[in-house]
């Protein structure tokens, strides 16, 4: 019983995390976002590959500044446990209003590896898949 009150407390501080990290994009807190990756982080986007908090950092505040800037929503979420490690996928929608018409601008799911910080849960991995 214990270890299953362990697992829905790391679970629901996975989810809080993707919460978070979705409102810090789309609120341009590229800050609050980079906090949420361990400093040696990997960001992958199809062939796009980024090493470490500053390369990360540089791509998102680009292209997360307005008018870009939407709403992510994720749904879905699947949390395990291997080891030390928690994998999340979650999928999602991001929508965006353009000439006063909202429009999905892209769905498909993220993967993200999490380690356990003394600042809690933090992404050591952040693999967007899309369709």
């Amino acid at each position: 019983m214990e270890a299953d009150v362990e697992f829905l407390l790391i679970e629901r501080e996975a989810q809080r995390l993707i919460a978070e990290f979705a409102r810090a994009s789309d609120d341009g807190r590229y800050d609050d976002l980079l906090e949420f990756f361990d400093a040696a982080a990997t960001y992958r986007v199809g062939d796009v590959v980024l090493q470490g908090r500053h390369a990360i950092g540089k791509r998102v505040s680009v292209r997360t500044t307005p008018p870009r800037r939407g709403k992510h929503l994720y749904t879905n979420i699947i949390v395990t446990l291997h080891g030390d490690r928690v994998r999340m996928e979650s999928d999602f929608v991001y929508i965006q209003l353009i000439e006063d018409q909202f429009v999905c601008r892209s769905i498909g799911r993220v993967i993200d590896i999490l380690s356990q910080t003394k600042q809690g849960l933090r992404i050591l991995d952040h693999e967007v898949v899309p369709g």
